[in-house]
């Protein structure tokens, strides 16, 4: 059962919107994904909690993680075969050490700021210093959030990423399309591939690198809805990446539609 975990000490670096996302992602690939939350904010549990609301049961199930109380991991229940834990700012320590015990693979959103940079570096060094990371048994990789091409931010994050000794991924821009998404319940996966191309284009990358997680969540899988094939999706063009039809695709196609054109959606992403 793999664990991905999303992780960086400083609050506001985009830990929810990557966890939500990858959430979302496998459940609409058919894997039983469940999303947990150990942030006192319960930012990804809101999320889940409007999802469930407001789609009325149109989008595939993601679980929710429980937790296990003050001090404690979530009580990880039986039924899904891929977690993904958001995390709360300032974990170090015990705490930071008892989330990479857990962990599988840790995916690090990093914005292109000082301060932000500084942070994650400090993280980096006492991830490097934990077993399972020093022998390679958990790997760790960062993903650039909110980056302006125009401005040589990609550039500059990536180069940041190689001088600390990690795996960069890729960068997400900013939009305004992502919080358009996440105060409906929804993310980009959710979205008529038409309007958002180039943000599924801008995630294959992390997408591919998370792939054997996937693969391994459906090996471990008995229910017959976990058997459609990520690699193959994967290789296909980013437009099938927003949504897989499950058995009764005539059924849902239209309520998903018709429930995300209600959205507002900026002009120039129109264009």
């Amino acid at each position: 059962m793999p664990v991905i975990v999303v992780l960086n000490r400083k609050g506001g670096s985009g830990k929810s919107t990557l966890a939500t996302h990858i959430a979302a992602y496998a459940a609409n690939h058919r894997l039983s994904v469940m999303l947990g939350d150990i942030d006192k904010q319960q930012s990804s549990r809101t999320w889940l909690g409007i999802r469930q609301k407001t789609t009325q049961a149109t989008m595939p199930l993601i679980n929710h993680w429980s937790s296990g109380g003050e001090g404690r991991l979530p009580t990880v229940p039986n039924g899904s075969h891929l977690l993904v834990l958001d995390t709360p700012g300032g974990l170090r320590g015990l705490d930071l050490a008892k989330v990479v015990m857990l962990a599988d693979v840790i995916v690090i959103p990093v914005c292109n700021a000082f301060f932000d940079r500084s942070s994650a570096a400090d993280c980096i060094a006492e991830l490097k210093k934990l077993p399972k990371v020093a022998t390679g048994k958990c790997n760790v990789g960062i993903v650039g959030m909110r980056i302006d091409s125009r401005t040589g931010g990609a550039a500059q994050i990536a180069q940041w990423a190689q001088a600390q000794g990690v795996h960069y991924i890729t960068h997400i821009r900013q939009s305004r399309l992502y919080v358009t998404c996440i105060e409906q319940g929804l993310t980009i996966f959710d979205a008529p591939a038409n309007l958002v191309h180039f943000d599924l284009t801008q995630w294959r990358p992390i997408l591919e690198w998370l792939n054997p997680y996937f693969e391994q969540s459906k090996a471990g899988a008995t229910m017959p809805s976990a058997r459609a094939s990520t690699g193959q999706i994967l290789k296909t063009n980013p437009v099938s990446m927003s949504r897989t039809l499950s058995p009764g695709a005539a059924k849902q196609t239209e309520p998903k539609k018709s429930f995300f054109a209600s959205l507002v959606i900026p002009e120039f992403l129109k264009k």
